[in-house]
């Protein structure tokens, strides 16, 4: 199955008020980017506080400093694919480094093989990120008034829910 083209949103937030974040950063945000670009993402964009190295290909956006929490930084990277002609985006929290690149990949193919408007993790039920969101579902996750678990809910049977390694 082809895969449309989709873009990788890496969310990288507290990096200045949590040193043990910054160094999470340090060691995984190459791995992240690497495995984005081995499963066909492009552009690959990195949201971020704090001065993290960010390796080519991907994209460095610094979060203005009111905007410095995961949903803001998932809503103001959505908007860095605006004019990119991609379909979906995969949102990839630094916390999510030791997924594997297959997971990922199943994540992506099966959401895009059932024609689901999102994929999300599940961890003993709990859906979460990393997400695969379609390009028409961005507006909804950048607007809804109680964010990604209100989307979650509103799309109910229409969520691909993929358990967790």
């Amino acid at each position: 199955m082809t895969v449309p083209p989709f873009g990788c949103l890496i969310v990288a937030t507290g990096l200045e008020r949590d040193p043990a974040r910054a160094q999470l950063a340090d060691e995984h945000l190459d791995v992240l980017i690497a495995t984005a670009v081995l499963l066909g993402a492009s552009p690959v964009v990195v949201a971020h506080d704090g001065s993290p190295r960010v390796a080519a290909p991907a994209r460095s956006f610094k979060l203005p400093r009111t905007e410095r929490d995961d949903l803001s930084a998932m809503r103001l990277g959505l908007m860095q694919f605006t004019n990119a002609p991609v379909s979906a985006a995969l949102v990839i929290p630094i916390e999510s480094h030791a997924l594997s690149g297959q997971f990922l990949r199943g994540m992506i193919t099966e959401a895009t093989r059932r024609s689901l408007p999102l994929a999300a993790a599940a961890v003993n039920g709990a859906l979460g990120f990393p997400l695969y969101a379609s390009r028409d579902l961005w507006r909804e996750l950048m607007t809804t008034e109680g964010g990604l678990p209100a989307v979650l809910r509103d799309l109910g049977p229409r969520v691909l829910a993929v358990e967790a390694e």
